[in-house]
């Protein structure tokens, strides 16, 4: 019984929720080949609430999934620390 009573809980209330993902838009200059694009999709990705990271074939572009509590400039600083170009896109 207990079991069942927990696990009606667990359903019902479920876990935290997080805040809600947003996608933002980053254009990026400098990169030059593959192992650029790694580097910066490896950063973005170690930004704290950073789901997923998806550079364009032609390295000019980022869109990263994230949630809604990580500022565009925290996005920015990641790219720009290792040296490369960054900036947020409006909508």
């Amino acid at each position: 019984m207990r079991v069942i009573v927990a696990f009606v809980f667990f359903v019902l209330c479920g876990p935290v929720a997080r805040a809600a993902d947003v996608q933002r838009r980053l254009a990026l200059s400098g990169l030059t080949c593959t192992a650029c694009l790694a580097a910066v999709t490896k950063a973005l990705k170690q930004v704290t609430g950073v789901r997923d990271v998806t550079v364009s074939a032609d390295r000019t572009q980022a869109v990263v999934i994230a949630d809604e509590a990580v500022p565009p400039e925290r996005l920015v600083e990641a790219v720009t620390r290792l040296g490369y170009g960054a900036r947020a896109e409006s909508k």
